[in-house]
């Protein structure tokens, strides 16, 4: 039985990932300003509707270059 709050849940980390894979990794070593200010209107439209908390994990995944595993 699945409660409500966990389908909820998992529909918001399977959007986080999805999110992830569309959002370009950020290479901040060697990035021009081009490149990162096309990384950041990808992010900021990618995710304006999630919340904060979901936002750090996207950004801290796209910044290590992974797809990151979600966990809270």
């Amino acid at each position: 039985f699945i409660e409500e709050g966990d389908h909820e849940y998992g529909l918001m980390m399977e959007a986080e990932y999805d999110m992830m894979k569309l959002i370009p990794y950020f290479d901040s070593e060697n990035a021009c300003s081009e490149s990162a200010k096309d990384f950041w209107w990808c992010f900021e439209t990618a995710t304006e509707w999630f919340n904060d908390a979901s936002r750090l994990r996207i950004f801290k995944a796209r910044m290590s270059g992974s797809l990151a595993n979600g966990g809270a």
